[in-house]
């Protein structure tokens, strides 16, 4: 992986960082991940109601649906998962192309301003080791709010990184005004949030 500073000058390059060769391993690591690891936190499952709709937004190969398909499909949720076309999001859109219950949004460079293309609510929105990829994590995190249903949860994390290779030097510039923004917005039902100037963990904030 890249771990010197990359060029972000817009969302074209964006997506052209994301699908260099070099970056091929990832299809690996994710699948290798939900292989040895298939349940991957249990608190949103433990907030998810039956029947929600749930948004996997920056879901890469879908970790939290892959779980939900393997031990908790009994809920009888319906998914979407939404990334940019790096790699191992091609390989969830393979791997899953059979089930009924879930549909896809492909990010182009294009739908940057309105990346879900669609006025669809949720019920969760599972946000986790996304915010620190993103050129706009505050703007985003607004737009996922709005189309959660009164109430519904937001499942987040932010890595406090370096700015460098994948991590967009604007996630970590405007990382405190986010989650900020994320406190304004939720009620933290679940994790820590007393330090946020160190990494953050799963939280799950609920929408006041």
């Amino acid at each position: 992986q890249h771990t010197t500073q990359l060029d972000w000058n817009d969302s074209d390059q964006h997506v052209t960082n994301w699908q260099h060769p070099s970056h091929l391993y990832a299809t690996l690591q994710a699948a290798r991940s939900i292989a040895t690891r298939p349940v991957v936190r249990l608190q949103p499952f433990r907030s998810m109601k039956k029947g929600s709709r749930v948004l996997e937004y920056g879901c890469s190969l879908g970790p939290y649906y892959h779980c939900y398909r393997d031990y908790f499909s009994h809920l009888d949720c319906t998914w979407v998962l939404a990334d940019i076309p790096n790699y191992p999001f091609h390989y969830a859109k393979y791997l899953y192309r059979n089930d009924a219950e879930v549909d896809y949004v492909t990010i182009s460079a294009d739908a940057f301003d309105d990346p879900l293309g669609s006025a669809d609510t949720y019920d969760m929105v599972i946000l986790t080791t996304v915010l620190e990829h993103l050129d706009e994590p505050i703007r985003i995190c607004d737009y996922l709010i709005d189309r959660l249903n009164p109430g519904g949860m937001l499942v987040f994390d932010y890595i406090k990184s370096d700015g460098e290779g994948l991590d967009h030097p604007n996630a970590l510039a405007t990382r405190d005004a986010c989650l900020n923004r994320i406190l304004d917005r939720t009620q933290i039902i679940h994790g820590d949030v007393s330090d946020l100037t160190r990494s953050l963990s799963l939280c799950i904030g609920r929408k006041t």
